[in-house]
């Protein structure tokens, strides 16, 4: 069963290395790497902004949301390439939608 939880700091290293692992591909058609890359996930990870998508302990995706007074902005979605193909990301952007509209919110913004 996945469930969805709040990352945590304990958490920093796996958020990285989904991250790096799951942005890789676009490096050779970006030719440098992307935000979502280089971004340092401690500061979003203590504000509550980034989810895991976890079966057990085994984290398989993540969500980045940043809030704002009017909408949430969906900053990255990253699937662990080992878990590909299982609906990780979807259900990742479900819940981040859902906790958007609990919040009030009536839209939300991609990160391009």
């Amino acid at each position: 069963m996945i469930r969805i939880r709040a990352a945590r700091s304990e958490d920093l290293a796996t958020v990285h290395s989904i991250t790096q692992r799951a942005y890789a591909a676009w490096l050779p058609a970006l030719g440098y790497p992307a935000q979502p890359m280089t971004d340092d996930h401690g500061p979003r990870i203590k504000r509550g902004e980034v989810l895991l998508a976890c079966h057990g302990e085994h984290v398989l995706g993540l969500i980045a949301v940043e809030p704002s007074d009017d909408h949430h902005l969906i900053f990255s979605v990253a699937g662990d390439p080992d878990s590909a193909g299982k609906g990780i990301g979807p259900r990742l952007i479900a819940e981040a939608e859902r906790q958007a509209f609990l919040a009030g919110k009536r839209r939300m913004d991609v990160y391009l």
